[in-house]
């Protein structure tokens, strides 16, 4: 029954993935100028986008419209009723993968089964990010709608944060009739597995297919990033990354269209309408991860600008292009930017420069400020075998064919290692992200220089030849390939998954036996002076219990109510003594302590035995590992 339910979720997220983009596609025509399997991915790139632009767009407009699971059906079958209609006389053409097409679905299919496989055997998402994503998930499946904030799980608001996510997960927890955490794991996971599909999309355009494939395999396969990212619940992110290329790519041909003569006018515009909806999609989807777009977008641009005057060719289309989809993206992304900038220079223009110079004194003990540095990138972002594969790919490619692109990506690089260590200026409103965020998203470029280190190599063995090179480098691939699938199932780090199924039966408890206004004290990690978070199953008391805990979510800074949150967690303090003592916690409205199944990750535990021998505390639940206490009595 189990294996059952997971093809259908899997099903409907294909249908989710694939029936807009084709939609579009085939309404404007556009899929004529790519071919087959570039067709295919860049319909999963506009179809992800569409949610987060349909939802964003429907709160700004029709604020109390409910999008439910009555109206994305139609929707889809209104979708499905276009592209049947367009692809009526060429829907046979569209099977036609290609040269390499078995091999690249073959990636692909690896790729989505080293990601699906983790959801399957691991149900419950890890760590502490994933509990708002799991809250906001559930927020968008009951009311039809993006929230303005988390209530009625905290008053946290939500003008700061990026949205766009849950109109995936909210749509699929709606279609598939599952629980929010199960949407949130299957969507997320399925994003994983899609990353490959932007690098292949990329390199085929601008390299070769050789390239395409290869970035693929490294990407998907060889790299522990961004499948690595399973275990943190970077689920907003990876789910921007997944059109972060495909984004750029399409503002590349938007140009260089607009440039060529001979093509059709509407052509122009379904192009320039295209990149803004998937660049609006990449901002929607995680702000800083747009952050990490922008350069690459600005040195696309210059590139494309300098290409137009050197050959004097309709200069002002170059322009004329650049400035349209810049409004269409302004336009799309008005209702989360307004107030995610006014919340965001409020905060930084709020803080003193003495108090910012003070925080950056003290950065080196801050890990949200890590610098940016060759042993953070080997341990977090791509290994020393990564960094010198892509190294040799950055000084071949520099030879004419690829030197462009080389050039563009080194660059971006660069950008984003000064966007990691901007908070070294001490100026507050450039620090907009961090160096761990740049970081774990360079297997991105370190994978087009990959990509065009296999196709340098390519075009010398085609020079001299060497007929034997290029199917001995594709099984080499293949079977590398192969051997890191292995590597990316069992790339788990256990300790980051707080839930187990002793928990979920203590929790259905906790419904049934405590007061809806019991607050719970929890294991709790204090990661940095301001903030913290669960460090066992307790963590997610509020989304399967329905009750308040003392450490609420990882998003609580962002909107009122952190002050008692905070005086909560650092009450929690006294359990760990020697001497624990729980009189301020209930002076503060606590009313039981949860030790869950697992040890907490960091290894600072209560101690259960000591606690019960307090007066007013009561040991109220015991199995499989939980212990419940009543205390405050």
């Amino acid at each position: 029954m189990v294996i059952l339910a997971e093809i259908k979720i899997v099903l409907i997220i294909s249908i989710m993935l694939l029936i807009p983009g084709w939609a579009f596609l085939a309404a404007s025509g556009l899929w004529r100028r790519f071919e087959v399997l570039q067709r295919w991915f860049l319909v999963i790139g506009i179809s992800i986008a569409f949610y987060p632009i349909l939802f964003y767009t429907a709160r700004t407009i029709l604020p109390n419209l409910r999008i439910g699971d009555t109206k994305l059906i139609l929707m889809l079958i209104l979708m499905g009723g276009v592209i049947f209609w367009f692809m009526r006389k060429s829907w046979r053409e569209q099977f036609q993968i290609g040269k390499w097409g078995g091999l690249v679905l073959a990636v692909l299919g690896a790729t989505l089964f080293t990601r699906l496989i983790l959801a399957h055997q691991y149900p419950y998402p890890a760590w502490t990010d994933s509990l708002h994503h799991t809250l906001l998930t559930e927020l968008v499946h009951n009311t039809g709608k993006l929230p303005n904030n988390l209530l009625p799980y905290a008053p946290t608001t939500l003008d700061q944060y990026h949205l766009g996510l849950y109109s995936l997960t909210g749509s699929l927890a709606l279609l598939a009739d599952i629980p929010a955490h199960t949407a949130l794991l299957w969507m997320a996971q399925t994003l994983n597995g899609l990353c490959g599909i932007a690098i292949f999309l990329f390199l085929d355009r601008k390299v070769s297919r050789f390239a395409g494939l290869a970035g693929m395999v490294f990407v998907g396969l060889l790299s522990f990033q961004p499948a690595w990212y399973v275990n943190w619940g970077r689920f907003t992110q990876i789910a921007s990354q997944s059109t972060l290329l495909i984004s750029a790519l399409l503002t590349w041909e938007t140009l260089e269209t607009w440039r060529t003569k001979g093509e059709e006018k509407k052509m122009h515009f379904y192009y320039a309408i295209t990149a803004a909806i998937v660049i609006a999609s990449v901002f929607q989807l995680h702000f800083r991860v747009a952050g990490n777009l922008l350069p690459l977008l600005a040195l696309i641009v210059i590139m494309e600008i300098i290409e137009a005057l050197r050959s004097k060719l309709r200069i002002k289309s170059t322009f004329l292009s650049t400035f349209l989809i810049i409004i269409i993206t302004l336009l799309l992304i008005t209702p989360a930017l307004i107030p995610a900038l006014d919340v965001y220079i409020g905060n930084k223009t709020a803080a003193s420069t003495e108090t910012q110079l003070e925080e950056s004194i003290t950065l080196s003990d801050n890990p949200f400020y890590t610098p940016v540095n060759f042993y953070n990138t080997r341990m977090l972002g791509v290994r020393w075998w990564f960094i010198a594969l892509s190294g040799l790919g950055a000084i071949l490619g520099l030879r004419k064919k690829n030197r462009t692109l080389v050039i563009i990506t080194l660059l971006w690089i660069a950008f984003l290692v000064l966007e990691g260590n901007a908070y070294m200026f001490n100026i507050p409103i450039l620090t907009f992200t961090n160096a761990q965020e740049v970081i774990i998203m360079m297997y991105i470029p370190a994978s087009i220089l990959i990509g065009i280190l296999m196709d340098e190599i390519a075009i010398f063995s085609q020079k001299y030849s060497i007929k034997w090179a290029e199917p001995v480098l594709i099984w080499l691939l293949m079977f590398s390939g192969f051997i890191g699938s292995y590597y990316r199932i069992f790339g788990i780090e256990d300790g980051r998954f707080f839930m187990t199924n002793q928990d979920r039966q203590a929790m259905e408890w906790i419904k049934v036996n405590s007061p809806k206004d019991a607050v719970f004290a929890i294991q709790t990690h204090y990661w940095l002076i301001n903030s913290q978070h669960g460090s066992d199953a307790g963590y997610w008391i509020p989304y399967f219990s329905n009750r308040q805990t003392t450490s609420d979510t990882m998003l609580a800074s962002l909107g009122p109510g952190y002050d008692i949150v905070m005086e909560r967690s650092n009450a929690v303090k006294s359990l760990y003594n020697a001497a624990p003592t729980i009189d301020e916690l209930c002076n503060l409205g606590v009313d039981y302590i949860y030790d869950g199944a697992k040890e907490p990750f960091e290894g600072l535990e209560f101690d259960v035995d000591k606690l019960v021998m307090l007066s007013d505390v009561k040991l109220i639940y015991e199995s499989g590992g939980v212990s419940i206490l009543k205390i405050c009595d």
